[in-house]
């Protein structure tokens, strides 16, 4: 088993080489998305999840995301990418067709295309220090990046709250950058 690393991961900003700026096809579809985030930095793995939770959202809520929004996912998809390098978990994205890219009103980070929740398959022990990684680097740098952060135990959907000992309870980190507040 890995034992996460205790100091935070390095700083999330866009990749100075104008990627986020880069010019987005007028009918751009999701190949478009992947290879936008591609070129801005994110790994090839983190694009492929994210493309796939826009893409089941999409098509469980009839709604499309903006694509002047896709820039807005790239500091937080660079953070859960050095996560998941200085650390070694398995650290998972959750989103798409049982959350409609999770949920929250106009102005929530999730629908600014900002936020993303993940979770990871681990041990406790593991969670929290995945946790403790994030709590530090949100204190250090949280108010300079705009970055938001919560945690979030979660019950699945079709279990009922008469039978509690039936749960599965899923652990959950909240994660965005630059949304408005």
């Amino acid at each position: 088993p890995c034992d996460a690393q205790r100091e935070p991961p390095p700083p999330t900003q866009v990749p100075p080489d104008g990627s986020e700026n880069q010019e987005i096809p007028d009918e751009a579809g999701f190949n478009d998305l992947y290879e936008f985030l591609v070129a801005a930095g994110v790994s090839e793995g983190l694009s492929e999840d994210v493309v796939e939770k826009v893409e089941s959202a999409e098509e469980a809520s009839g709604q499309e995301l903006n694509q002047n929004s896709w820039p807005n996912i790239v500091p937080t998809a660079l953070f859960i990418d050095n996560l998941r390098n200085s650390t070694g978990l398995n650290i998972e994205i959750l989103g798409g067709r049982n959350t409609v890219w999770r949920h929250g009103g106009e102005i929530s980070p999730h629908m600014q295309f900002s936020a993303i929740d993940i979770t990871m398959r681990g041990s406790d022990r593991q969670f929290i220090q995945l946790m403790q990684i994030c709590y530090e680097y949100w204190r250090d740098n949280g108010r300079s990046e705009r970055m938001g952060l919560g945690f979030y135990l979660d019950r699945q959907s079709g279990q009922t709250a008469s039978d509690p000992e039936s749960w599965d309870i899923e652990r959950q980190i909240h994660i965005d950058f630059n949304s408005l507040r």
